[in-house]
């Protein structure tokens, strides 16, 4: 048999690798073997791990002795050879020599080739091996004892080799900048400083909730700090009031009392409730005690910082435990550029007002009667037509029938009876009357059979040749829980005919002969 090269001139013992798919099942190996045993299969799965597949059992093997090689056929392919794995045939001959000749005797000629063929097998196994060998440059001073421990120094950093290889690209970088880097560790304590400072800053504007309790605050800072240091700033919101003479304990490192300057520059002590739950407070570290940067406030209170020693021009507002200081300059600026409101309704405008009382600013509807929501009706009647007869005995409805005004919603008027919301009100009303003695008007509540607001006593002169007429005003404020029905009456003591109820003046305007007017206060 004729033991070949390949074109190369390379001896072939190895044929592969082969891709698996799940359904092939016979692959080429391209030198010869004298018997099948001579055949090592090899797989490699999709985790790297390799496996020597069994003869007969996964295997079984054709052509052998041919000297152009022959074929293996896989027993289950879809089991042995998947998607995702590699298969390569590798020769594998044992190293025996077992023909033996005699002195003087006969040679078999076929037998001695195989001998031949079966170590030119053998050496070309031993190149195939070789070749895929580390080996050492041929002018090199490494020893194969120094390589072997240096490989074996590799395999026990295996995990961190893997590390850096995954980064190269950013390893290639950093030996680009090499000079930048040198330069950088020649600053090491400036690089440290800016560290320091990026934790002072990321702590001094981070807001963080406290813990602990309002005599023994505790705070877990933005940034962990690892010791106190004079200048150290936190921003913290209280989680509850202050206690007396509270102390405050950063990351574990130690209670400090807690102090602020008062009006008189003096550091004291907390007081009870002197800072409340929900509000920001900054806190410095002198070296010695955490003191409150923030000046005393009160949550949605607006104060002059300083107290009455500082002119009124610096304001704190504090609304809902976030404190904003502006000059009052500022202030008024900014209400100045707020949009007009040119037709306030009375149940939604407010003015900011200060309760003494309770020690806190509140939002009340804006007050004064020029300002509030205002609904106008009269009685008028054509030029030259009198106001009507009056009768004794009873309060009778007083006619209204003309809408001047109406700035609330939810009123209206509709045949002399007034509809009003729910709120608080205060009515001005009067109607005249001629001759009537002794006078008074009423606003009633007609849905609730009450009065809701009772006029003056007036008098007119009783003499029959009398023509004085007089008003009876009424006025007052009163609160409806809902929407209510009223009426403007009057009663008078002595009756009259035609006039009354008011006598025409016909000087070409409407006559008036009763008037109210409702404001909105709340």
């Amino acid at each position: 048999m004729v033991v070949q090269t390949e074109s190369g001139g390379e001896p072939v013992t190895k044929s592969g690798p082969y891709f698996g798919n799940g359904v092939s099942a016979v692959l080429d190996y391209e030198f010869p073997v004298l018997v099948e045993t001579e055949l090592e299969v090899r797989r490699l799965n999709a985790s790297g791990t390799e496996t020597v597949l069994a003869l007969t059992t996964h295997y079984t093997v054709q052509d052998v002795g041919v000297e152009t090689g022959g074929t293996i056929t896989l027993v289950d392919p879809a089991t042995d050879f998947p998607t995702g794995t590699q298969i390569v045939i590798l020769y594998d001959g044992e190293f025996d020599q077992n023909v033996r000749y005699s002195s003087q005797g006969g040679v078999d000629l076929a037998l001695f080739e195989d001998s031949l063929d079966s170590q030119m097998m053998h050496l070309r196994q031993l190149k195939e091996e070789v070749d895929r060998s580390v080996k050492t440059d041929a002018f090199g001073a490494v020893d194969v004892d120094t390589l072997v421990a240096n490989v074996n120094a590799l395999a026990a950093i295996e995990a961190d080799v893997s590390t850096v290889a995954g980064i190269a690209p950013n390893v290639t970088t950093v030996a680009g900048i090499a000079g930048d880097v040198t330069a950088v560790a020649a600053i090491a304590g400036d690089v440290s400083a800016v560290a320091a400072g990026v934790t002072l800053a990321e702590n001094a504007t981070t807001i963080v909730l406290t813990g602990g309790t309002s005599t023994a605050y505790t705070l877990a800072a933005a940034v962990t700090i690892t010791a106190y240091e004079a200048g150290q700033l936190f921003l913290l919101r209280l989680h509850t009031d202050t206690g007396v003479d509270a102390t405050f304990n950063v990351d574990g490192l130690g209670a400090k009392d807690l102090k602020w300057y008062d009006n008189a520059s003096a550091l004291t002590g907390t007081l009870a409730g002197e800072w409340q739950e929900g509000q920001i407070v900054a806190v410095v570290y002198d070296g010695t005690r955490f003191v409150i940067a923030t000046q005393q406030l009160f949550e949605n209170t607006l104060v002059a910082v300083g107290g009455p020693a500082v002119p009124a021009d610096l304001v704190v507002l504090s609304a809902g435990g976030v404190n904003e200081s502006v000059t009052v300059t500022e202030l008024f600026e900014a209400i100045d550029g707020l949009a007009v409101d040119g037709t306030p309704d009375g149940s939604a405008d407010y003015v900011m007002t200060f309760d003494d009382d309770a020690g806190t600013v509140k939002k009340v509807l804006f007050g004064g009667l020029g300002g509030q929501a205002l609904l106008h009706v009269r009685e008028e009647q054509a030029s030259g037509v009198n106001g009507g007869t009056s009768t004794s005995g009873s309060f009778q409805t007083r006619v209204l029938n003309t809408v001047k005004t109406n700035e609330i919603t939810g009123a209206s008027l509709a045949a002399n009876v007034i509809t009003l919301p729910a709120g608080t009100y205060w009515v001005e009303a009067g109607c005249v009357a001629r001759r009537a003695q002794n006078q008074k008007s009423r606003l009633r509540n007609t849905t609730d059979a009450t009065t809701a607001v009772v006029g003056l006593n007036t008098n007119v002169n009783t003499d029959d040749t009398s023509e004085n007429t007089m008003i009876a005003p009424c006025s007052g404020r009163f609160t409806i829980a809902g929407a209510k029905a009223f009426e403007l009456q009057h009663q008078v003591e002595l009756g009259l005919a035609t006039i009354g109820l008011g006598a025409a003046a016909a000087f070409g305007e409407v006559e008036v002969y009763s008037d109210v007017k409702i404001w909105k206060v709340l």
